[in-house]
């Protein structure tokens, strides 16, 4: 009996460190894949910056994510897999890398957009297998399958940051290796006495002009630097694309979940029949629209689309005008690996002190950071002697955006229990609409006229998010008031 028992718990064991092997290997293909797509992604404004060719890329790559993600990522994943849908993410991540070795306008824009619907279909389907692989653990573990979906998507999320920082550090080694070996080994960090600051930071208009002059700031120091750059990324997502053929089946072959065989056989029928498939996708589509209308929703829209701002304001703004205008191109990798750390760091922080001091009091925590770092980067006179305050811009946006990311996104999902796959798409589709905005502008408005407007949103979101909590709270307390129950539950917000 007791030899039955232990053979029990091995077999359990066996079975445990099976699924967290594969879902391992399957993290270390999506830390391949965002480290080369979004170190490549964080250059652009920079590289690219004649015409504002890498933005426009960029403007391309998130609007056509929004519209893509709405309409045909359901579609895509319903009718050929998760796996499919992933693998076919990759490659257009791969094409919009090769399309940086000749980045003309008619290149580049296109492959932009390739991007965005890569980027529309990856996530949700990395969501996917992340809870199909912790459903199959919590099969042979000891707690509920709840539990090991928090913990398993948690550990992707955090695989995504880690990818940001190993990419950019990656990124940052070879264009100030190549930098050192064109300056025949000489010391590249100091800041040569005459290099001019009055176009940088919130000066910067992004003149042609002064652009073209400055040009030697913003691009690698050869070609050969930037090939190799651009070789090594690309390189990183053929080895992902790789491991995902061969070692990662798809979730509806891989560790399933035994069902009898009439449930197989329906599930196999529903698959196959494309009419069954319309229909889920139809009724996914009135629940996002459902959702979208729901007055909470709205309330909390400004806070997801300034998400957006800041994250690609980091991207294309700072990445630019402060770290490639002030201390050069190959600087901006360890600038971005500097704020994609303290940002993952942030995001544990807030969860845990989240969960005591309620998220009313970080909101406002976040509001002070978010506004100082603003305020540096709008009053700081950048010499040769403080270019430190650079990282450590990168460092408030860091915590700003750790603070900001976790708390919107909780608002979804603790507001909207019953529908919060739903809400989170809509909560993603403003996210990606407020980096849309953000890149559309770049090349139309100076550092400083943004800043100012991105204050402006900041303190108009926390209000609208103050008025929904009120809104709600009025609406449980008071039984008579003719707040309703439609701005907090969006099963009666039609």
């Amino acid at each position: 009996m007791e030899n039955s028992s232990g053979q029990h718990t091995s077999s359990l064991i066996q079975h445990r460190r099976r699924i967290a092997a594969r879902f391992l290997l399957f993290c270390f293909g999506m830390l391949l894949t965002y480290a080369a797509y979004v170190s490549v992604a964080v250059l652009q404004s920079s590289i690219n910056i004649e015409e504002g060719v890498g933005v426009s890329s960029l403007i391309a790559t998130y609007a056509t994510s929004a519209v893509f993600g709405l309409f045909c990522t359901p579609i895509l994943v319903t009718k050929f897999g998760s796996k499919v849908a992933i693998v076919m993410s990759q490659i257009f991540y791969l094409i919009y890398i090769a399309a940086n070795f000749h980045p003309e306008s008619y290149v580049l824009i296109p492959a932009g957009a390739i991007a965005g619907m890569g980027e529309a279909t990856m996530w949700p389907a990395m969501m996917i297998f992340a809870a199909h692989y912790a459903r199959c653990y919590a099969r042979y573990g000891t707690k509920d399958s709840s539990f090991y979906v928090t913990e398993f998507l948690g550990c992707t999320f955090s695989m995504f940051q880690i990818s940001q920082v190993v990419g950019n550090l990656i990124t940052f080694g070879i264009l100030y290796g190549g930098k050192s070996v064109q300056s025949g080994g000489n010391d590249t960090t100091a800041t040569p006495v005459s290099k001019d600051f009055t176009f940088c930071g919130a000066n910067d208009c992004q003149d042609p002009n002064i652009t073209e002059q400055n040009i030697n700031r913003y691009e690698p120091a050869s070609e050969v630097t930037l090939f190799t750059t651009l070789g090594v990324m690309g390189g990183m997502i053929l080895a992902a694309i790789f491991i995902y053929v061969i070692f990662i089946p798809d979730v509806d072959h891989s560790l399933k979940v035994q069902e009898s065989e009439n449930t197989q056989s329906k599930d196999r029928a529903q698959s196959d029949s494309m009419k069954v498939a319309v229909q889920r996708v139809l009724e996914i589509v009135k629940k996002t629209f459902r959702q979208i209308i729901n007055v909470r929703q709205i309330l909390y829209a400004p806070f997801a689309i300034y998400n957006g701002l800041l994250v690609s304001y980091m991207s294309s703004e700072l990445t630019r005008a402060y770290a490639s205008c002030m201390i050069g191109v190959d600087q901006v990798g360890l600038c971005a690996a500097v704020y994609a750390s303290v940002d993952a760091v942030t995001c544990f922080v807030t969860g845990k002190l989240s969960s005591c001091f309620g998220r009313n009091l970080l909101i406002v925590a976040g509001l002070i950071v978010d506004i100082g770092g603003y305020m540096i980067a709008l009053l700081w006179i950048p010499t040769e002697a403080n270019l430190w305050v650079v990282y450590a811009l990168f460092v408030l946006s860091g915590i700003a955006d750790g603070i900001w990311e976790p708390l919107t996104s909780d608002m979804h999902v603790a507001y909207f229990p019953n529908n919060e796959d739903i809400a989170l798409v809509v909560w993603n589709f403003y996210f990606v609409v407020g980096m849309t905005i953000q890149f559309a502008w770049s090349t139309s408005l100076c550092v400083r006229d943004k800043i100012y407007i991105q204050i402006g949103w900041v303190c108009f979101s926390v209000v609208f998010y103050y008025v929904a909590e009120w809104c709600c709270s009025k609406s449980i307390v008071d039984s008579n008031s003719t707040v309703k129950e439609l701005d907090c539950n969006v099963e009666n917000s039609i």
